[in-house]
């Protein structure tokens, strides 16, 4: 109750300005209702800044995000270290926040096959499937696919029998039908964040071998465009870095995907790029830098 009666103060702000948190998401609807209570929250805490409303704005591509950005449709984008750095490339955008879950701000990606597979390394994967979540996902695409075409593997989307010198890759759309491809044999390996592999049930891990697991990267960074006011910058990440330290926002926090807190991304781009370069030294094409 006390959650949506502070949230629900948004609704009587007047004032000038809104401001237009982004992200990316081939399902609009759900990635908007991921992002609602943490936009509120916000248009809450700068009705004193002449902040009308916050809303959210979801982007189908890192391409229409980074239109949008250079538009000035949108002001502060969220998303992890791979989409980030694409657009970031593409905009100049700065990323300034990194947000925390209980494991910490890293993330790290596994791959894995069935126990009994006769798949042991790498190189094992030529003539055979991925099942990999989505084409904008950190974890469960571009760290898998960068170690793949780190180890000098061929690595591409493939719908039916790959060539027997190359590694294909299928969506499966979200971890649970990655983990029942697997199980049921549909794909001969998968990809998932660490973290998410190790909160399986014991019984599923049993049936279950990790392959390879990935250097650890940021799980979830905020940038702003780069045209955006320093004043304007300055209070959102006042708002977000004081987040964890009140009642409503600890709410907010756990219920976005169980984050803990935003910290200062000291490193800033330079530190972004370098360390997408190196875990994604087979992918510079994809990456576009």
């Amino acid at each position: 109750m006390l959650l949506a009666l502070a949230l629900g103060l948004s609704t009587t702000i007047s004032s000038a300005k809104v401001i237009k948190i982004g992200s990316i998401s081939d399902e609009p609807t759900r990635e908007s209702k991921r992002l609602r209570d943490f936009a509120r929250y916000l248009a809450v805490e700068l009705a004193d800044r002449d902040v009308e409303a916050v809303d959210v704005v979801i982007a189908p591509s890192t391409h229409s995000m980074a239109q949008m950005l250079r538009d000035g449709r949108v002001d502060f984008y969220i998303d992890g270290a791979y989409p980030t750095a694409i657009v970031t490339r593409a905009t100049g955008s700065r990323p300034v926040l990194r947000r925390w879950r209980s494991d910490g701000p890293d993330h790290r990606s596994v791959l894995f096959v069935r126990a009994s597979s006769s798949i042991r390394t790498l190189p094992d994967l030529r003539g055979a499937t991925i099942a990999l979540e989505g084409r904008f996902s950190t974890a469960s695409y571009f760290l898998p696919k960068a170690a793949v075409a780190g180890a000098g593997l061929e690595i591409r989307e493939i719908e039916g029998v790959p060539p027997d010198d190359v590694v294909a890759y299928r969506f499966s759309g979200d971890d649970r039908n990655t983990l029942l491809w697997v199980l049921r044999g549909k794909t001969q390996a998968g990809a998932m964040s660490l973290s998410d592999y190790e909160r399986l049930s014991q019984r599923k891990r049993d049936e279950l071998r990790v392959l390879h697991t990935s250097q650890p990267v940021d799980r979830s960074l905020i940038s702003h465009r780069r045209q955006l006011d320093d004043a304007t910058v300055d209070d959102v990440k006042r708002i977000l870095l004081n987040m964890h330290q009140t009642y409503v926002g600890q709410i907010v926090l756990s219920n976005f995907e169980g984050t803990t807190k935003f910290e200062e991304f000291l490193g800033g781009t330079t530190s972004l790029m370098t360390t997408m370069r190196g875990v994604g030294r087979g992918l510079s094409d994809e990456l576009g830098f």
